[in-house]
């Protein structure tokens, strides 16, 4: 208790002198002066997860002014060439044409976007003449002018298709749960979903309104997930 006592004594004194003790004459700061040293502004990379021996997720992380994000891109690659679902940002379309031919020199031969959001068509220039561009049908016009020069698969209602040993099946979901142009693709002999913005895994979902998407739609198309799931699907969302 006396050491106690003590210490609280010794502390005050400190605290009364303090202020007289540690007086000094302080000059004016010039703000042409200051130099501000601003963090470096990370460089965004892709990080790979590996699916399959020939299907693997591309991950992103985009930061802006509002929020930060992952971006997943499903890339199937293997001799026939390269097959991505989504395509990224704009602004990474280079870096990721690079990162995929890292991954397979082959060419890049076909996109299928889930829906029509900008982050998840930016990089649908990278195909050329030869190349095929899949889409709901609904978002036609969006898609038609994200890439004028390839061959394009409007999708109506369902579209199968084999590339790379894998058969690839595109449901065209007619009800907007998330935007305008939803559309789930699937991986039958691997047992992988793509669902887009459908689903996030950080997050609650975004029903895109000003497109015409709603609540009640969004829960119809869970159901339609659901059909296509057991035990061992894996489902790549497109964030998270």
């Amino acid at each position: 208790m006396c050491l106690t006592k003590t210490f609280l004594r010794l502390l005050l004194i400190f605290l009364i002198i303090m202020p007289f003790g540690c007086k000094h004459k302080s000059n004016p700061v010039n703000s042409d002066d200051v130099e501000i040293i601003k963090p470096p502004i990370p460089v965004p990379t892709f990080t790979i997860t590996e699916l399959t021996n020939n299907m693997i997720v591309l991950s992103e992380r985009i930061s802006n002014s509002v929020n930060s994000f992952q971006v997943n891109l499903l890339l199937l690659y293997g001799d026939q060439g390269n097959l991505i679902i989504d395509s990224g940002v704009p602004s990474r379309s280079e870096k990721l044409n690079n990162k995929i031919e890292s991954i397979n020199s082959k060419d890049l031969k076909c996109i299928i976007n889930t829906h029509d959001h900008g982050e998840h068509i930016g990089g649908n220039s990278l195909l050329t003449n030869h190349d095929t561009l899949i889409f709901n049908s609904d978002g036609y016009y969006y898609f038609r002018n994200s890439n004028t020069n390839c061959e394009i698969i409007p999708i109506i209602d369902n579209y199968k298709f084999r590339f790379n040993n894998e058969d690839i099946i595109c449901y065209n979901l007619l009800e907007d749960g998330h935007s305008d142009c939803d559309m789930l693709i699937y991986f039958p002999n691997s047992n992988i979903l793509c669902v887009g913005d459908l689903y996030f895994s950080e997050s609650f979902p975004y029903v895109d309104v000003d497109k015409g998407a709603k609540v009640d739609f969004l829960i119809n198309n869970y159901e339609i997930i659901q059909s296509f799931l057991n035990n061992d699907t894996m489902i790549i969302p497109g964030h998270g």
